[in-house]
């Protein structure tokens, strides 16, 4: 079991935004042979790392905040790997540190992005609680109608259907969240390549606190994912 994780299809997204005025992540959009193996589409799919065929892909692209998916606002870095998790983070990491100057240039790209993702995450949590209420009062509006026997199989079977899929939907941005947590972890844990040591120190910690805020994303749509899959059980012995 432990080799079949290790060697599990694992894809890591990292949002880096390209704004007309100068900006942190100016050099990482400007350097395309920096992202090797990147395809740009609403379901892009990534099957290489600097440049190598690891193996297959799983992935997809943030698009601008407006959610049109018009990659070209952005530069998105994702990868895949047959080794462990910790390779692939230093894989993707040092890929784009090599867009950068200084290892300082770097962080403030990841910082930038961080916030860019919040922003994104903050989005998708808001629509997921507001369908989840949506849920709730259609779940009890179907309850009442089987107590009053006047719904059919084929309605309640449709309906516990669509939560499902709200749950995979879910569970998917779940996933997202933890892949960018691990990543925002393993760029705030990069020694120092020189520099003011002072100013290295505190970008990390900035980018470990930006980690910190998207758990709390991460916990809540794991709690609205519990809540949609208790009101799809509640209606599975109901009339099919």
């Amino acid at each position: 079991m432990k080799s079949m994780v290790i060697a599990a299809l694992t894809a890591l997204l990292v949002l880096c935004p390209a704004p007309a005025s100068a900006g942190p992540c100016d050099a990482l959009a400007n350097n395309p042979e920096q992202a090797s193996g990147i395809s740009f589409g609403g379901d892009a799919v990534v099957s290489t790392v600097t440049g190598a065929i690891l193996g297959a892909a799983l992935g997809a692209v943030i698009g601008n905040n407006t959610g049109s998916g018009d990659a070209r606002r952005g530069a998105v870095t994702g990868a895949v790997v047959g080794a462990g998790a910790g390779f692939l983070l230093g894989q993707v990491a040092a890929q784009r540190r090599q867009a950068f100057q200084s290892q300082s240039a770097y962080l403030d790209c990841e910082i930038e992005a961080s916030t860019q993702l919040l922003a994104q995450r903050d989005a998708e949590v808001l629509a997921a609680q507001q369908q989840l209420e949506i849920s709730q009062r259609e779940v009890a509006e179907m309850q009442a109608r089987i107590q009053a026997d006047t719904a059919t199989r084929n309605e309640i079977r449709a309906l516990r259907n669509r939560l499902n899929a709200e749950v995979r939907g879910i569970d998917q941005q779940i996933a997202n969240c933890q892949r960018e947590m691990d990543y925002m972890q393993h760029v705030s844990e990069l020694p120092p390549e020189g520099g003011d040591a002072q100013t290295l120190q505190v970008q990390r910690q900035q980018l470990a606190a930006r980690r910190a805020e998207l758990q709390t994303r991460f916990d809540e749509l794991n709690r609205v994912k519990q809540e949609t899959q208790m009101a799809s059980n509640s209606l599975r012995n109901r009339r099919g």
